[in-house]
């Protein structure tokens, strides 16, 4: 028969599937130990670039691998048709139940530091693990800054040591992997795609805070910053990618007569210091992106303070670790900054317009798509729109 991708012949996948199939149910009847196949399987994969047949190999880590991801994903569903539909559903239950969480970073840390001919394999794997329906259970087992510390961060540590770019698999990882939304299939990949996959998965945590734990939101916002790195604000994007202020006035949603006004009521060193407030940096686009959201949220849901101290609070501890965010108060302190500095303008300091001006007029409408209500309508969007004609700028 003619050799397949796996290396071997047509039946291949079958066979492995088989195999998998067998330990499987030696598991699910309690005829194997769960932690002695993960042993074993650890162990390979310490061990197994010891390897030097180059077919042996092929075809022992597409096997090798196939047993990493039936330990800790869904995805192997030939096997499962291979089993009877209650031994299936003990492994689910076993997987969700089994594994000590230091097992499974280290078996993920492995895959990571394999080379050679391993790496493209290996990679791929890890992809498939970590955006799995199954591997959130795991991980939400553990407290997630465990997961942040002791999978997450080896890993990307490991992956920016290596000689060959990889793309970060954890760009994909989601405790609740049901709310991410699809990649855009019109945009060809590249920098822009990039930007809109990263701004979309950051959005849907966004719009999930306060249907979960804050805890869990926190850390998968950061390992989406620490994984998409450089791709919202670059050095090649020049002095305007970091213009907050030119950013949100920009926005079709903003009304340009109000800006030229408030611009034009407005002493220029206050309006200088109202847009340094907003200004990004390079690093930190992500960064500032959740404080724009938490400055929307504000007037959108202000009866919900309460929950936006607590996330402010969670963010900030969660970046405590991170250079120039080491207060542990970096978002809240860049909220009030920009709040301050709004309060300085002329026309709110002056009793002209209500600060709620600022929000209804620049910072809402800037930021469309974030719902806060936890009820799947945005009404906060609802009461810009019924806010009506604004009133124009007095002088003097």
């Amino acid at each position: 028969s003619s050799p397949s991708k796996g290396g071997g012949g047509d039946d291949t996948v079958e066979r492995q599937d088989a195999t998998l199939a067998l330990i499987a149910v030696c598991l699910a009847r309690g005829l194997l130990l769960w932690e002695d196949v993960e042993a074993a399987v650890k162990s390979h994969l310490h061990n197994v670039e010891r390897l030097l047949d180059e077919r042996k190999t092929v075809l022992f880590s597409r096997l090798l691998l196939n047993f990493v991801e039936l330990l800790l994903t869904n995805r192997r569903t030939g096997a499962g048709r291979m089993m009877l539909d209650t031994d299936w559903a003990r492994l689910r239950t076993l997987r969700a139940t089994q594994p000590t969480l230091s097992d499974v970073y280290l078996m993920l840390k492995y895959l990571v530091q394999l080379s050679g001919p391993w790496k493209g394999p290996a990679t791929a794997c890890i992809q498939q693990v970590v955006q799995d329906s199954g591997f959130g259970p795991i991980t939400a087992c553990d407290d997630p800054r465990a997961f942040l510390k002791e999978c997450c961060n080896p890993c990307l540590l490991i992956l920016k040591t290596q000689e060959e770019s990889v793309v970060p698999p954890f760009r994909t990882f989601s405790f609740a992997p049901e709310t991410r939304p699809p990649p855009p299939s019109s945009v060809p990949n590249g920098p822009q795609r990039d930007r809109m996959v990263a701004l979309g998965a950051l959005r849907s945590v966004m719009k999930r805070v306060g249907q979960w734990s804050v805890h869990y939101d926190t850390v998968e916002i950061r390992i989406l910053v620490d994984s998409w790195k450089g791709v919202l604000l670059s050095a090649e994007d020049g002095e305007a990618a970091t213009d907050g202020w030119l950013m949100m006035t920009s926005s079709p949603r903003v009304d340009k007569s109000w800006v030229v006004g408030f611009e034009g009521g407005t002493g220029g060193d206050a309006l200088s210091a109202l847009r340094d407030s907003l200004r990004r940096k390079e690093d930190q686009g992500m960064e500032h992106e959740v404080v724009h959201y938490l400055l929307a949220w504000l007037w959108r849901a202000p009866q919900q303070t309460a929950q936006f101290l607590d996330f402010a609070k969670w963010m900030g501890t969660c970046f405590a670790d991170k250079a120039g965010m080491n207060s542990g108060c970096w978002f809240e302190e860049q909220v009030a900054g920009v709040l301050l500095a709004a309060l300085a303008c002329d026309p709110v300091a002056r009793a002209c317009i209500g600060p709620h001006e600022v929000f209804a007029n620049l910072l809402h409408p800037s930021l469309p798509d974030l719902d806060t209500t936890g009820d799947g309508n945005d009404k906060g969007a609802a009461a810009w729109e019924a806010h009506g004609a604004r009133e124009p700028f007095e002088k003097g």
